[in-house]
């Protein structure tokens, strides 16, 4: 029916910008165990904290954009159109992980090589993709390479431990 496909075009398409900062909120709680555990530090880097509380910001902003059309917007034929703010919807995903990898460089030397791959691969193509994304309409291809390199991490994680 009509009024079914007019709430889930709008549900999904939220929550692609809403998970998106989620998914880098959870890395960054990833980040922070993987440099307590694996990297012996006791004082957790400031620029994680940093980057966890922009992941929040970029989730409330998705909220808000739901309801001011900032990101995106639907016509009245029910077709989705980028908003004024669309940009700034890219700029949480590509600067916070760019961030999370600084603090992973920092303490290299305490992360496998596995999980060093696995952490840098996370962090990258989905950046990569984002920057095809902007260019792209049509596609949540960000969002389809953040399950690809989620896979990755699970397997050299899985790999370490074994």
């Amino acid at each position: 029916s009509a009024s079914i496909a007019y709430f889930m075009v709008r549900l999904s398409n939220f929550m692609v910008f809403f998970l998106t900062s989620s998914v880098i909120l959870v890395f960054d709680c990833y980040l922070i165990d993987l440099v307590k555990t694996e990297g012996k530090v006791e004082k957790i880097p400031v620029r994680l904290f940093v980057t966890g509380l922009a992941a929040l910001v970029g989730m409330l902003l998705s909220i808000i954009s739901a309801f001011t059309n900032f990101y995106y917007y639907f016509d009245s034929f029910n077709v989705y159109h980028r908003g004024p703010g669309f940009l700034v919807a890219y700029l949480i995903p590509i600067i916070c992980p760019l961030v999370q990898y600084s603090a992973v460089v920092k303490h290299r030397k305490s992360f496998s090589n596995f999980i060093f791959t696995a952490v840098t691969l996370y962090i990258f193509l989905p950046i990569l993709l984002g920057l095809v994304q902007i260019f792209t309409y049509g596609i949540s291809i960000v969002n389809m390479g953040m399950v690809l390199v989620s896979v990755f991490l699970y397997f050299f994680t899985y790999l370490k431990f074994s």
